[in-house]
């Protein structure tokens, strides 16, 4: 269990009770990553359903472009968002995009199994909380469309 001040301060559950962040922070864990420490690695080891929530500190993120010889990866790192993992959360799958600390960072894990039970027992703070994961990834998609339209975004050596 973490101190609950630190899920109050979570942009992500913002507007949510002190009782409710006490429950969430009872299933909650904070860990510290290292300059250049992988905080998640796209589609490796087992499937990883926690959340992340950067506290503090900057990562990349990357996405291998595609399974071509020559094809680079892909930096998606201006996201703007604190909030990791939520795909492999709601899809139930390995990490879809790598995530690497630049510098120090630190980051409030959320276990999404009971992530999962809590939004399931709390209908209306479960749409409200599932309603905010689908902003993030509207945004992440517009930010990557913008990212096609300006610049290659896939560039091969054939």
């Amino acid at each position: 269990m973490v101190n609950v001040t630190l899920v109050q301060r979570a942009k992500f559950f913002e507007g949510l009770s002190e009782t409710e962040c006490r429950q969430i922070a009872e299933f909650c864990e904070i860990k510290d990553y290292a300059d250049g420490e992988r905080v998640l690695e796209e589609n490796g080891g087992a499937k990883r359903l926690d959340l992340r929530l950067i506290i503090s500190g900057e990562v990349a993120v990357g996405k291998k472009a595609l399974p071509t010889p020559g094809a680079s990866e892909v930096g998606i790192s201006a996201i703007g968002s604190e909030l990791y993992g939520e795909i492999s959360w709601l899809l139930s799958t390995k990490p879809s995009a790598g995530l690497v600390s630049k510098g120090r960072s630190r980051f409030l894990i959320v276990d999404g199994e009971k992530f999962y039970s809590f939004c399931a027992e709390n209908p209306q703070l479960g749409f409200m909380l599932m309603e905010r994961i689908a902003s993030v990834l509207a945004k992440r998609t517009c930010n990557l469309t913008e990212q096609l339209v300006t610049k290659d975004a896939f560039s091969f050596s054939f």
